[in-house]
């Protein structure tokens, strides 16, 4: 079973650093694991529709004017990571468009029910795909407080993309997949990444 110390710590040995105890310890590795875990988290949650993680939900209207361009609008749930898709009322229906403005989830269809991505956070619900893909995404945003030598930094990008692409094999045996969203951040953080398969 996962924990949030593991975690660091397959994220610390896939750029060779050393082991951390807790979380909460006042070493170089746990700081740099306590600043950076809840954000790569919900980025990890975001960078593929997770099984673990998809969560359905009747919306509720929002107060307030409707903004133009669109008939309806509605709450946002607010463990919602990653809006993915209004259902169509007839199963089989056409892709119900929206969009999502702040906490709003705006659509023109007036009962609606939003397929997302929950925010999960106990480690004991993560899909074990899920977890590598997580320790390698944690181990890149933690390396350069961490490591100097960049090329354990680009290996874990490349694992990250290869656990990106095994979850979604996996995920086409379990159901009917999205399509997954090709990871951008990459390149945001400023890593040189044209050795990236």
């Amino acid at each position: 079973m996962a924990t949030k110390i593991g975690i660091c710590n397959q994220a610390l040995a896939a750029i060779r650093g050393g082991r951390i105890a807790d979380i909460d310890e006042d070493s170089v590795e746990a700081i740099a694991c306590r600043t950076y875990y809840d954000a790569q988290l919900d980025a990890t949650l975001r960078d593929h529709p997770w099984n673990f993680a998809t969560e359905y939900v009747a919306l509720a209207p929002a107060a307030g004017a409707v903004p133009p361009n669109w008939d309806y609008a509605f709450g946002r749930p607010a463990d919602c990571v990653l809006a993915r898709l209004i259902l169509p009322n007839v199963k089989g229906g056409a892709k119900v468009p929206f969009e999502r403005a702040g906490n709003l989830i705006l659509t023109d269809q007036a009962e609606s029910w939003l397929c997302f991505t929950g925010r999960v956070t106990d480690p004991a619900m993560f899909d074990p795909l899920f977890v590598v893909a997580f320790s390698l995404r944690l181990a890149v945003a933690v390396s350069p407080e961490i490591t100097a030598d960049r090329g354990w930094v680009q290996a874990a990008q490349t694992q990250y993309l290869n656990a990106i692409a095994a979850a979604k094999a996996a995920d086409a045996s379990e159901g009917t997949p999205e399509d997954a969203q090709d990871p951008s951040w990459i390149a945001a953080i400023g890593i040189d990444t044209q050795f990236i398969a």
